[in-house]
């Protein structure tokens, strides 16, 4: 646990300029079962005496050890409870935030309570590494799909199955190198790529650097679109979580190689852009008899087959700017960050072996 505990002391200095200090006291015995996944010190904080409990391990926060995870809590009951860990996921940080249970997690957030702290996302000097201004739709298009595990850490052009020029792709690649999310190499006569961060790390990042992938969503007649098969939106949604479909399906389509030479796409033009494309589409429309929702994509998004529909990845429907404030659409976005963030710490896996 020393690194947590040194990378726990160097946050709270740099960024508060606050010490933890060890009180060196015995402190309650915790539970068998988490004897080996976690540390237990008395230490001060702030003028104030906390059970801080290091552990690198989230599955003492887990559903089926709540039992376990209110044991702990009862036993370590003299003085509030301090968690750091290296990571939490979405769902955790709510709970631990409903019951009012202090947390840190080093340079990415913290809760205290007590002493009325609550830092929500990452510094800016944690992302420093990162362009200052948000890449271009096409560039996050070609991160998107390294995050999502399409295209390798190590990689060549072709590794980049995006529907568009050569020329495009190498404005990208030199776009992505300037700002120091790759690195390139020549060898022989091509050239190969790397990135240079984890998948984890840029998706931290992710409200700074990537841009929405899709335009708003819109209502339209069905008969405005031929045979819609994507699933995006609140239905893409329903297909991942525990969200109920939608009255009103929505669907992703796709700007096609003309559409993309004729206007400057970018992500503020993309939703005028949209709108254009929709509207030419009104030709002969007499009544709107049967509607649907429509996502416009200027590149064709990752897709995959969920009970027998296809429908946009996870991340695509992270990244593709569809927002709703409801309660259960934010709830099951919280969900679907949880299902996003297992799989990029599985991948990160796989290439640091």
């Amino acid at each position: 646990m020393k690194d947590l505990e040194f990378s726990c002391a160097l946050y709270l200095k740099e960024y508060f300029q606050v010490g933890l200090f060890d009180l060196s006291k015995e402190t309650p015995p915790v539970p068998m079962q988490f004897k080996n996944k976690l540390k237990v010190i008395l230490g001060k904080l702030g003028g104030l005496n906390f059970y801080v409990v290091y552990t690198y391990d989230n599955i003492i926060f887990a559903q089926d050890n709540h039992y376990m995870f209110d044991k702990l809590l009862s036993r370590l009951n003299e003085y509030p409870i301090l968690f750091v860990i290296d990571e939490l996921k979405r769902s955790t940080i709510l709970q631990l935030i409903e019951r009012k249970i202090a947390h840190i997690v080093p340079f990415e957030r913290s809760y205290i309570p007590e002493l009325m702290l609550h830092q929500d996302k990452p510094p800016r000097e944690n992302i420093k590494l990162f362009p200052s201004e948000r890449l271009g739709i096409l560039p996050t298009n070609i991160v998107a799909r390294f995050i999502d595990g399409a295209i390798p850490r190590t990689f060549t052009t072709s590794d980049i199955q995006v529907d568009v020029s050569k020329a495009s792709i190498s404005r990208s690649i030199k776009e992505l190198q300037n700002v120091g999310i790759i690195e390139a190499k020549k060898i022989g006569r091509a050239y190969q790529m790397k990135f240079l961060h984890s998948r984890q790390k840029i998706w931290e990042a992710r409200e700074y650097i990537l841009a929405s992938l899709a335009s708003e969503v819109y209502q339209v007649p069905k008969s405005s679109i031929e045979v819609p098969t994507v699933l995006a939106g609140e239905s893409a949604l329903s297909r991942y979580t525990l969200l109920s479909p939608p009255s009103i399906p929505c669907y992703a389509v796709v700007m096609n190689n003309d559409d993309r030479k004729n206007f400057a796409i970018t992500s503020n033009t993309i939703n005028n852009i949209s709108k254009y494309l929709i509207k030419e589409r009104r030709t002969g429309w007499k009544e709107l008899l049967e509607e649907i929702e429509l996502q416009v994509f200027p590149y064709a998004p990752m897709t995959m087959m969920v009970r027998n529909c296809e429908v946009i990845s996870p991340l695509m429907l992270s990244l593709s700017g569809y927002k709703n404030k409801e309660p259960r659409i934010k709830t099951s976005f919280e969900e679907l960050d949880d299902m996003i963030f297992d799989k990029l710490v599985r991948l990160d896996q796989q290439d640091f072996k």
